[in-house]
């Protein structure tokens, strides 16, 4: 008999569990329904069922319910992502790498100073900038730790050589810049939290328990009904179910293996986490 696998979604994080149930919407036309695109088709359903069989309706009601309680959802986490705290965090990103070309680009005149001995302290903090390349297209994350090594190793020049150069005001302007987003994306994860606490969770919660609703009918029809109909939908949600548990696995063994290591062995991570 053909099954959708037992799965809790709960284990899944908030993103994860929006992704996973947009794979088994994106897998409803293997049932017999044509999903609608709201953008192209503006007020036309956005499933609609073609299948037959004795329980279609039963089906076709569990299916809608699930799409409309996915489509909430949907809507929740692109609300979420409107957050004040947004615009800060993307004004401070820009100024940090603003900040970040200013000293790149003052290091690279700097080897041109008449000055031999201003020239080489040059040609060595532009080892640094060449050894980091350019970080201000990689992901908040990366260019947040970027920046923190990039500064560690130009403030490890010797004194006289920086103050030759005369480069601390501008890693001084850098650093407070990267102080700055830092905070800002610390305030983003504050805000988002304490919204997904209230209006993603609910909108998550309906989607959950329409796709469990919708996976329990869909069960008990496929070994009722005659025929194949919801076998190819069945076997590609299997699938992803079965990445999802491999997911968590490796999670899982991750989280073990940093529990088992040593406090001495672990580095110190001052970096606010970015999702």
């Amino acid at each position: 008999m053909s099954k959708i696998k037992e799965f809790g979604l709960s284990r899944l994080w908030v993103e994860e569990d929006f992704g996973f149930q947009q794979l088994v919407y994106k897998e409803l036309p293997k049932m017999g329904y044509e999903t609608e695109d709201e953008e192209e088709n503006p007020g036309q359903p956005s499933v609609q069922s073609v299948a037959a069989g004795t329980f279609k309706a039963g089906v076709d009601a569990k299916v809608a319910a699930f799409v409309a309680a996915f489509e909430k959802f949907d809507e929740a986490l692109k609300d979420s992502e409107k957050l004040a705290s947004s615009a800060l965090v993307t004004k401070a990103d820009d100024a940090r790498d603003y900040a970040w070309r200013g000293v790149s680009n003052y290091l690279k005149a700097m080897t041109m100073h008449p000055d031999a001995d201003v020239a080489a302290a040059a040609v060595e903090g532009e080892e640094v900038v060449d050894k980091y390349g350019d970080p201000t297209n990689l992901s908040y994350t990366a260019e947040s730790g970027t920046l923190h090594n990039f500064l560690q190793d130009l403030e490890a020049i010797p004194s006289e050589k920086r103050t030759l150069l005369g480069i601390d005001p501008w890693t001084a302007r850098l650093r407070k810049e990267n102080d700055a987003f830092l905070l800002a994306i610390q305030q983003k994860a504050e805000e988002k939290d304490a919204r997904e606490v209230g209006v993603v969770k609910e909108a998550r919660q309906e989607a959950d328990e329409a796709y469990r609703a919708m996976v329990d009918t869909i069960n008990v029809v496929a070994n009722l009904e005659e025929g194949t109909t919801y076998d190819a939908f069945i076997g590609a949600v299997n699938q992803h179910i079965e990445t999802q548990k491999t997911t968590l696995k490796s999670r899982a063994t991750r989280n073990k293996n940093k529990k088992d290591e040593k406090p001495e062995e672990e580095e110190p991570d001052d970096r606010p986490v970015v999702q």
